[in-house]
C-alpha cells in the first residue's frame, strides 16, 4: 500500500467525536436501548421530537414494506369449528338415515354381532385404508367405498361404521361399540365418554389421548342424530308427528280413556318440582372487576352449536320467560283478580324457603342452567321439562309448566311442595286463573312436604284430607331425583347441547324401561295396600263404640270445628289486643330508667362516630318489641281439652277415617287405571302390527323392520303386566275388571287379519320377538314358583288373544 492510499485509509477511519470504537452506540441502537441520531437540518429539538421522529420513520418504513410485501392476516377463531362439524354431517344426515335402516334391516337376523357383506351385484369404487375402532380391537382396515354412496360418510355408515370426520375420516368407530356405550349409559348415567373411551384403552392396550374422547364424542352425537331421524320417520309412518302427541299419549293409565268408564274426582294426579343437582357450568372469561361497585360478568366463551336435543320434553326459554315477572305488564290490563283467592297471609310462606324472594330471585353467577324443573304423572311417566336459568325455583316455571299442561291435557291436580301458595299465585295470575277456574285446576301438597306446613294449611291442602286424592302422596319428583341425579357427574361441565341431549335421552329411557316396565307393579302395589287399609274397618268401627260415636259423619263435623279452633287461633281479638299493648307499655315504664339510660349511652356513641350514626327516641324503642310466632297449636282462650277431637283416641280414629275414605277413592280410580293400561295393551299392539303389514306390502322394508322395533320397546312388558294384573285379579278384594274396554280415542282401532309366516290367516296378536319378561323381579311376586309363573304367562297369551279377536272394540 503507498503513502498515499495508507493515508486515505486513515482518513476514512477517522470517526467524529461520540462514535468512537469503544463506546458501544451501534449496538445500542440496534439492541433499542438507545434512539439513533438523525439530522434535522441544524435544527434542535428534543428527546420527544426526536422520539416520535423515529416512531413515524419506523411506521413509514413498515407501511411501505407491507405494501411491496402483502400478506393477510389469518383472523380465523376456533369458536365455529363445532358449527362447521355440524353443518357438514346435517348436509349428509338423510343420506347417511337412508343407509342405517338398510344395515339395520341387514342385520336383523344377525344382530349387531354380524359382519359386513357387500351385495353381489355391487360395483367397488376404490377401497380406503381407514382405523376402525370396536369394543375389543382397533385395527386399520381397507374399506371398500360402494359405487353409487352420495358421501365417504353414507358408505361408511352403510357397513356398520360411524366416521369422526364428514368427508375424509380417518377413523371410524364400529355402531355396535356406541350402541353398548348408549345402552350401558342409560342404565349408568354417570359413565362418561372419557370413563368409556379409557376403558376401551385398556382393551386395546393403548395409552389413552385426549382426541379420543373428542373423536369418540363426534361419533356418538352422529349416531344419537341418525336414532332421532329414524324415530320422526317412525312416528310419520304411524301419523303420531302432530305437536304434544307423545304428551297427549304420555301414561297409559292416567291418559287412554274408556268409553263408559266410572269418573274420577280429579281426572289426572302429576306432581312438580324443582331440582338444582344438575346444574352445568357457565363457560365465560374472568369478571372484570372494577374498583368501585360490582364486578362485570365476563363474556361468554361458548361454542357455535345450533343443535337441538330431539323429542318435544323441553319446552324454550323463550316460552318460559313470558311467565317472568316482566311479562306481566300486558296480562295485567284490564284484569280484576277474584277475590276469593286473595287471602291474608297463612304463614307457610316464612316456613318453606322456596316460597321466599330473597332465595327465589338469587342466580347463581358460575353455573348458566342451575337445575330442571319437571312435571311427572303420579306413575313416574315424564310430562313436561323446562330449565332453571341463573335462577333458584322462580315462579315462571311452574306458570309455563302448568299453563302447557292446562292447554293440552284439561283438567289437572298438581302436587307442589308449596301447593297452598302456589294454587293462590295460579287463581290470582292473569294469564292463568281463567284457564284454571275453566279446567278446574287444583294444586295439592304432598304428603312428604305437608308435614313441614302449619296445621291449619294441613286441613286444607293435605292429600289426606282432599277429595278425590285417593291414598296418592304426590311426592314422585323425589323417587324420580334419586335417579335422576345420577345424571350430574356427567353435565356439569358439558356444553349446553349436550347437557340437553344427555337428560332428554334418559327421559326417554325413563318413561320407556323405568315406568312403563313398572307400571303394573304399581297398579298392583296401591291397590294390595288400598285393600290393606280398608281391613281397618272393624277396628274403627270398634274404637267408635268405645269413643260413642254415632256414625262417621260426626268426624266431618270435628274436622270443621278443629279449623275453627286454628282459625281462631291466627289472630286475637281487637280488644285483647289493645289490651295486650298496653300492659306491655306499663312494663316497659317499670323498667324505663334503665332502658333511657342506655338509650342515652348509645346516642353519645353514636354522635360521637365518624359519620355521625342516626339516634334513637323512646318511641322507637317501643316499637322494637316483637311477640313470637309459634306454628304449634298451643292454649287459647277456649279450653280444648275435653274435646273428643282433641284427644289422643279421637284424633287416631280421624285420620283412620279419612284414609278409609282415601283408600275407597284409591281404590276407584285403580280399577278405572286398570283397565285403562290393559285396553291399552290390545289396542297399541294391534295398531302397530297393523302399520308394520301394511309398510312391508308396500315394500318399505327397512321402515317395518323399524316399526317392529318400536313396537318391541314397550311391548316386551306387556306379557309381564298381564300376567301381574292376572294374578291380582284373583286376589280377593279385587272388584276392578281386566277385560280391555273402548277408548275413546279411535287412532289405536284398526281391524286386521295378521298374515302368519307360512301364509295362513290368522287374527290375533304375534307373540312378543325374544324372550318373555316374566322373571319375577322380588316382592310378593318372587313367592310363586315356576308352574304359577308359566300358567300364569299361558292364561296372559290367552286374554292378548282375546283382546285382538274381540269385533266389538272395533271402529
Amino acid at each position: 500500500m503507498t503513502a498515499a492510499e495508507r493515508r486515505e485509509h486513515e482518513r476514512m477511519r477517522d470517526l467524529p467525536d461520540g462514535f468512537e470504537d469503544d463506546d458501544g452506540y451501534e449496538d445500542d441502537v440496534m439492541r433499542g436501548d438507545v434512539a439513533a441520531e438523525t439530522s434535522h437540518a441544524g435544527e434542535f429539538v428534543t428527546e420527544e421530537e426526536a422520539q416520535e421522529s423515529d416512531v413515524s420513520l419506523l411506521e413509514q418504513l413498515r407501511a411501505h414494506h407491507n405494501q411491496l410485501f402483502p400478506r393477510t392476516r389469518d383472523r380465523r377463531t376456533r369458536a365455529d369449528r363445532t358449527q362447521i362439524l355440524v353443518d357438514a354431517f346435517a348436509a349428509q344426515m338423510e343420506a347417511m338415515t337412508d343407509v342405517y335402516l338398510v344395515w339395520k334391516l341387514a342385520t336383523a337376523e344377525a344382530g349387531l354381532g354380524a359382519a359386513y357383506l357387500p351385495p353381489e351385484d355391487a360395483s367397488v369404487e376404490h377401497t380406503q385404508r381407514i382405523l376402525v375402532v370396536d369394543n375389543f380391537s382397533a385395527a386399520y382396515d381397507e374399506i371398500p367405498i360402494i359405487q353409487g354412496d352420495l358421501f365417504v360418510a353414507s358408505a361408511l355408515v352403510r357397513q356398520g361404521l360411524m366416521p369422526v370426520a364428514p368427508y375424509l375420516p380417518s377413523v371410524v368407530i364400529t355402531i355396535r361399540a356406541l350402541e353398548v356405550y348408549r345402552v350401558t349409559r342409560l342404565r349408568c348415567p354417570r359413565l362418561g365418554i372419557q370413563a368409556y373411551v379409557r376403558g376401551l384403552c385398556d382393551l386395546h392396550g393403548v395409552p389413552p389421548r385426549p382426541y379420543l374422547a373428542t373423536q369418540f364424542t363426534v361419533a356418538f352425537d352422529v349416531y344419537l342424530a341418525i336414532l332421532a331421524r329414524v324415530e320422526r320417520r317412525v312416528l310419520a309412518a304411524l301419523s303420531r308427528d302432530t305437536p304434544d302427541w307423545r304428551l297427549r299419549n304420555a301414561c297409559p293409565a292416567c291418559l287412554y280413556k274408556l268409553e263408559g268408564e266410572e269418573a274420577l274426582e280429579i281426572h289426572m294426579l302429576a306432581t312438580i318440582d324443582g331440582n338444582n343437582s344438575l346444574k352445568r357450568s357457565w363457560r365465560r372469561n374472568r369478571d372484570d372487576v372494577q374498583e368501585e361497585g360490582p364486578a362485570i360478568p365476563g363474556a361468554s366463551k361458548e361454542w357455535l352449536n345450533s343443535r337441538l336435543p330431539a323429542g318435544d320434553y323441553y319446552l324454550s326459554r323463550e316460552e318460559v320467560d313470558r311467565w317472568a315477572k316482566e311479562g306481566l305488564e300486558d296480562m295485567m290490563k284490564g284484569f280484576v283478580a277474584d277475590e276469593a283467592w286473595v287471602e291474608e297471609e297463612d304463614g307457610c310462606s316464612e316456613r318453606w324457603q322456596n316460597m321466599r324472594e330473597e332465595v327465589t330471585s338469587r342466580a347463581f353467577g358460575m353455573y348458566d342452567e342451575t337445575g330442571f324443573f319437571p312435571a311427572l304423572c303420579r306413575h313416574s311417566f315424564v310430562l313436561i321439562v323446562v330449565d332453571m336459568v341463573k335462577s333458584g325455583e322462580l315462579a315462571k316455571y311452574g306458570f309455563a309448566v302448568t299453563h302447557h299442561l292446562m292447554c293440552v291435557l284439561g283438567e289437572i291436580g298438581l302436587g307442589y311442595d308449596i301447593g297452598c301458595k302456589y294454587d293462590k299465585m295460579v287463581r290470582a295470575h292473569p294469564g292463568l286463573s281463567k284457564l284454571a277456574a275453566d279446567t278446574h285446576f287444583r294444586a295439592l301438597v304432598g304428603a312428604f312436604h305437608g308435614s313441614a306446613h302449619k296445621r291449619k294449611c294441613q286441613l286444607k291442602n293435605l292429600t289426606t284430607y282432599v277429595r278425590g286424592v285417593g291414598t296418592e302422596d304426590l311426592e314422585t319428583c323425589e323417587c324420580f331425583f334419586l335417579k335422576s341425579n345420577a345424571l350430574a357427574s356427567t353435565t356439569r361441565y358439558a356444553t349446553a347441547f349436550h347437557r340437553k341431549q344427555a337428560i332428554t335421552t334418559y327421559l326417554k329411557h325413563a318413561d320407556t324401561a323405568d315406568a312403563y316396565q313398572g307400571l303394573s307393579s304399581v297398579l298392583c302395589s296401591k291397590y294390595r295396600r288400598a285393600l290393606r287399609t280398608k281391613a281397618t274397618l272393624p277396628a274403627l268401627q270398634e274404637a267408635m263404640v268405645q269413643l260413642g260415636v254415632e256414625s262417621r259423619e260426626v268426624f266431618e263435623t270435628w274436622l270443621e270445628k278443629e279449623k275453627a279452633f286454628l282459625q281462631s287461633l291466627s289472630a286475637e281479638p281487637l280488644q285483647e289486643t289493645l289490651e295486650m299493648e298496653y300492659y306491655q307499655k306499663l312494663a316497659l315504664q317499670v323498667r324505663s330508667k334503665a332502658v333511657k339510660a342506655s338509650i342515652d349511652r348509645y346516642n353519645a356513641a353514636a354522635v360521637a362516630m365518624t359519620p355521625p350514626k342516626v339516634t334513637l327516641t323512646w318511641e322507637q324503642v317501643v316499637e322494637y318489641a316483637f311477640l313470637a310466632d309459634f306454628d304449634l297449636v298451643r292454649e287459647g282462650r277456649e279450653d280444648i281439652r275435653a274435646e273428643p277431637w282433641a284427644l289422643p283416641a279421637g284424633r287416631a280414629a280421624m285420620d283412620q277415617h279419612y284414609k278409609l275414605l282415601r283408600a275407597d277413592e284409591e281404590l276407584k280410580r285403580l280399577n278405572v287405571e286398570i283397565r285403562r293400561l290393559v285396553t291399552h295393551i290390545a289396542d297399541e299392539e294391534a295398531f302397530l302390527e297393523y302399520h308394520e303389514d301394511r309398510l312391508e306390502e308396500e315394500g318399505n322394508l327397512a321402515l317395518a323392520h323399524q316399526v317392529g322395533l318400536y313396537r318391541m320397546e314397550r311391548g316386551r312388558f306387556d306379557t309381564l303386566h298381564l300376567v301381574r294384573l292376572g294374578k291380582l285379579s284373583t286376589e280377593r278384594g279385587f272388584t276392578g275388571s281386566i277385560s280391555p274396554g273402548v277408548s275413546i280415542c279411535r287412532e289405536r282401532h284398526v281391524r286386521q287379519a295378521v298374515l302368519r309366516r307360512d301364509g295362513s290367516e290368522d287374527v290375533g296378536m304375534r307373540a312378543p320377538a325374544g324372550p318373555a319378561a316374566v322373571v319375577p323381579e322380588g316382592g310378593e311376586d318372587s313367592e310363586d314358583d315356576d308352574e304359577d309363573d308359566s300358567n300364569a304367562l299361558a292364561e296372559a297369551f290367552q286374554v292378548l288373544v282375546r283382546m285382538s279377536g274381540d269385533d266389538s272394540r272395533a271402529g
